[in-house]
């Protein structure tokens, strides 16, 4: 047995072997992973193993070489999330009063339609709290707009305007009708009420800080995808195994199609970026090359959806129709699972940031 006691080069290199696969079988996987469809999975099924990666240790190390580059390419790029509101732009009290009744009219309108469509009541509490906030950032401005006529007809310097551009949220906003009366389920317990309001205040007001620290939500919320794929694969190949469910496969075997599917899409990532980055440096170089990286920049894209097309066709082996329908259905049930889990992976960014 290896000891640690050893120069870092050949600890280095174990742990590459170990995690990564540092020899051959990661070009004999990466390069059909990408170019041939399907066929890395048809041959892993099929006993044919050892020349490939591991399915999910393939899939660890490119999901998260994914995420650190989409990251790193995030960079110390600014975000601009939010932004001021015409009201709150307001020159004159006239302009106030216009602005803030067509907002109050909007979010009227929007409320009377959320409560006339009982799927859709729980979203009544947030226009109550947008309505709340709106309220006071018409204070706040048409009280900044009389002392800053005053001092100009006193031949003064006005005051400065308020400092913050966006419409701010309260707590109390999503806790507590206009009667101070919680807006919490009753049913709920105690202990499960009071982890809730903590939720809440701390999510508020990590939303007020979007503007002042936009990346700590941002980078928070890419740090969650990774985990969220994680549990997503076993989601597709649930999918798959209803789709299929006549085509006697083990759940298994769909699971190793959703890592492969999925790895493929963290390499099709990644080429994306660099072939965008080559583009990018010969920007200013020579034409007939920065031409041809963009054209295959384009087509890397569009590569992705053919892909999976024909690694599913290949691997379950229906014929067209039903293979293109059974995509098409699988694509658009396993949309809206991405839709879920983004949303809730962004909550518990807003909430954990």
């Amino acid at each position: 047995m290896k000891g640690l006691v050893r120069p870092l080069k050949s600890i280095v290199h174990d742990f590459l072997d170990t995690v990564f696969e540092y020899d051959s079988r990661i070009w004999r996987t990466l390069v059909p992973l990408y170019l041939l469809p399907g066929r890395i999975t048809r041959d892993y099924l099929g006993g044919r193993r050892m020349r490939y990666v591991l399915p999910f240790r393939l899939f660890f190390v490119i999901t998260v070489v994914t995420f650190l580059v989409l990251q790193w390419n995030l960079g110390d790029r600014p975000f601009d999330i939010g932004g001021t509101s015409p009201m709150q732009q307001a020159e004159s009290l006239e302009e106030l009063e216009r602005e803030y009744e067509r907002m109050r009219g909007d979010l009227q309108s929007t409320r009377e339609e959320l409560e006339a469509d009982p799927q859709r009541a729980y979203g009544v509490a947030g226009i109550i709290a947008a309505e709340r906030s709106v309220e006071r950032a018409y204070e706040q401005r048409r009280e900044w707009l009389l002392e800053r006529d005053d001092a100009l007809a006193d031949g003064v310097a006005p005051p400065p305007p308020p400092s913050r551009g966006s419409l701010e949220l309260s707590p109390e906003d999503w806790l507590f009708d206009a009667d101070g009366i919680s807006q919490l389920p009753e049913w709920l317990p105690a202990t499960a009420a009071a982890k809730l309001e903590t939720w809440i205040e701390r999510g508020v007001r990590n939303i007020a800080r979007l503007e002042e620290e936009p990346d700590r939500l941002i980078r928070r919320f890419f740090g969650l995808l990774p985990p969220v794929l994680f549990v997503l694969v076993p989601v597709f190949a649930l999918l798959l195994k209803i789709f299929y469910l006549f085509h006697g496969r083990l759940y298994m075997e769909h699971v190793v199609f959703g890592l492969h599917a999925h790895s493929f899409l963290g390499l099709a990532v990644l080429m994306g970026f660099a072939l965008r980055g080559l583009h990018g440096w010969l920007a200013d170089g020579w034409w007939v090359l920065e031409a041809t990286l963009g054209w295959l920049s384009t087509a890397a894209w569009w590569w992705i959806p053919i892909h999976l097309l024909l690694m599913q066709r290949h691997v379950y082996g229906q014929g067209w129709a039903m293979t293109i329908f059974k995509y098409v259905s699988i694509g658009l049930s396993y949309s809206i699972v991405l839709v879920i889990a983004t949303v809730i992976a962004v909550v518990i960014s807003v909430v954990t940031a």
